[in-house]
């Protein structure tokens, strides 16, 4: 870090404005290196999540950011809305940079997302928090998930998928529940589910930006309450005709079936598929 001493104060700006140029290349090149290291464990996280390597593989590769698979880590992931490219950028990285010259804890950037690995003795919940509080100058709407804490190469490829369900459940920090089917399979970045997902409702979408309707509404509040006509009639405050009413046009542009328990499970999983994507409306 460059530093500028004077006998007494001065009144050249011209010197300090060399000073703070310094200062700020400085800054700058020790942001690259940051930025760099950053990025070389997102790819080797990227090859731990998607399998691409073999595990004694991803063992030796992890050793050298400093990540020790025979001990327990928790996974801690955050998502920033504005995308990969305020990751790249300052203020976030600040803190490390001024304060103690780079990342206390093994920090990953992957895409639109950091991931640090917290091993055993450091609390995960105090460290998310940090994460949270630093990635707020990226932007709003930060998701911070939590990952269990799990020795061993598939014990950091759970605690992802983990950390990335309890993330999509909102903003702020959220702890993981233990991982569900449908948690794993939403998570799953190889599977094109967001796009399937829209391909199975947008008849629903289009009917109703075209008529003002509440289809897509109406579907999630009765697949939530186990496709049971009463309690879904109730929360909607619609009367049980009008309820079946929309269910048939459901059906009708869907060409799907809510009778079937597979049909239902198809729409279930493309609504969670489009609100993990970040689009809950409707």
């Amino acid at each position: 870090m460059a530093r500028l001493a004077t006998e007494r104060a001065t009144a050249r700006q011209d010197l300090l404005s060399f000073a703070a140029s310094v200062l700020g290349l400085e800054v700058a090149r020790q942001q690259a290196v940051l930025t760099g290291r950053r990025e070389l464990l997102g790819q080797v996280v990227e090859d731990v999540v998607h399998r691409t390597v073999p595990d004694a593989e991803a063992r030796r590769r992890l050793a050298a950011h400093g990540i020790d698979p025979a001990v327990p880590h928790a996974v801690v992931l955050a998502r920033v809305p504005a995308g990969p490219a305020r990751l790249r950028a300052l203020p976030w990285t600040l803190g490390p940079l001024l304060d103690r010259g780079g990342d206390v804890l093994p920090t990953a950037l992957v895409e639109d997302s950091v991931a640090v690995f917290v091993p055993e003795g450091v609390d995960a919940d105090a460290t998310a928090h940090t994460v949270l509080e630093r990635l707020r100058a990226a932007g709003p709407g930060v998701r911070v998930g939590v990952g269990a804490r799990r020795p061993g190469v598939a014990g950091l490829r759970l605690g992802w998928f983990e950390a990335r369900q309890a993330g999509s459940t909102g903003a702020g920090v959220r702890t993981a529940a233990p991982l569900s089917l449908t948690g794993l399979l939403l998570g799953n970045l190889d599977l094109p589910l967001r796009e399937l997902g829209d391909t199975v409702l947008a008849p629903l979408l289009r009917y109703d930006a075209e008529h003002g309707g509440e289809l897509l509404r109406t579907l999630r509040t009765y697949l939530a309450h186990d496709a049971r006509p009463a309690p879904a009639a109730e929360a909607l405050t619609l009367h049980r005709n009008s309820l079946r009413h929309r269910l048939r046009r459901i059906e009708e542009l869907t060409g799907r079936s809510l009778d079937r328990l597979d049909d239902r499970m198809e729409l279930w999983l493309a609504l969670h598929a489009r609100e993990a994507g970040g689009d809950a409306t409707g």
